[in-house]
């Protein structure tokens, strides 16, 4: 039987946001502007869902469970900043 060597695994992080109307909590379609504005920055890390009020973010490839921690702490950091300026709010 081979043995593993666990230092070869990698491990990438995804998360999806729903974009909520601060007021009423309901879903609220950011009709791209929040992946738009993301992609400048944080470029293909941030994808569009089929569902107007959703966003994904996504690590890259990472080492070890430090470093996914880092990229994902950089990610919501930086894409929590654009809801708020367009008057919406963000729940995980």
């Amino acid at each position: 039987m081979a043995t593993l060597n666990y230092k070869t695994f990698t491990l990438g992080v995804e998360e999806e946001y729903m974009v909520l109307d601060p007021e009423t909590r309901e879903l609220k379609s950011h009709e791209q502007k929040i992946v738009h504005e993301g992609q400048k920055v944080i470029k293909d890390k941030v994808k569009a869902e089929m569902h107007q009020a959703v966003v994904e973010v996504g690590t890259d490839i990472c080492a070890d469970a430090d470093e996914a921690w880092q990229d994902v702490a950089a990610l919501r950091k930086t894409i929590w900043r654009w809801p708020l300026k367009s008057g919406s709010t963000m729940n995980r």
